[in-house]
């Protein structure tokens, strides 16, 4: 079970980083997005991004902790409310005293997601990028499968 929880806290801090990177995105509205990137620019991100996930796994175990702080909800089950609110089909049946539990407990979550997102922005600034230049290749990335590969492919020959 240890594994599903964190499992989908990884994954929900997956999507919550994406979303603040989509919000980048957003900001440029329709202009085309840039994907030629230089490759000491591609190698930077790289680096930059192994700093990065440092960051979020810490938040991840920050998460959890703020979770089982609280009083009246376990993680297993703070993961299913949020499961069920991110699906307007779903349905699930909390008392009060949980609906409190669970507020409080997004409460925390919500804070290290502030506090990580200051920290990731610290540490691309750190390491020598800008954090709106790391935005747009995190975008590019996410939305081009042929950066994706070359990006791979950096790591690859990388790690030989």
């Amino acid at each position: 079970m240890r594994t599903h929880t964190h499992n989908f806290l990884s994954t929900g801090l997956s999507l919550i980083f994406c979303f603040v990177f989509s919000s980048a995105l957003l900001a440029q509205g329709q202009q085309p997005m840039k994907t030629d990137f230089s490759d000491e620019e591609l190698s930077l991100f790289i680096d930059i991004n192994k700093e990065v996930v440092k960051v979020q796994q810490a938040a991840e175990q920050e998460m959890m902790q703020a979770i089982q702080e609280t009083d009246g909800i376990t993680v297993e089950r703070f993961n299913e409310i949020a499961m069920a609110q991110q699906n307007p089909d779903a349905e699930v049946d909390m008392s009060d005293e949980e609906q409190m539990a669970f507020r409080d407990a997004a409460q925390g979550v919500m804070e290290v997601q502030r506090e990580t997102q200051a920290e990731i922005a610290a540490a691309v600034e750190e390491e020598g990028m800008a954090f709106n230049d790391y935005r747009q290749i995190m975008m590019a990335y996410q939305q081009s499968p042929e950066l994706q590969e070359r990006i791979r492919s950096m790591v690859q020959a990388e790690q030989n």
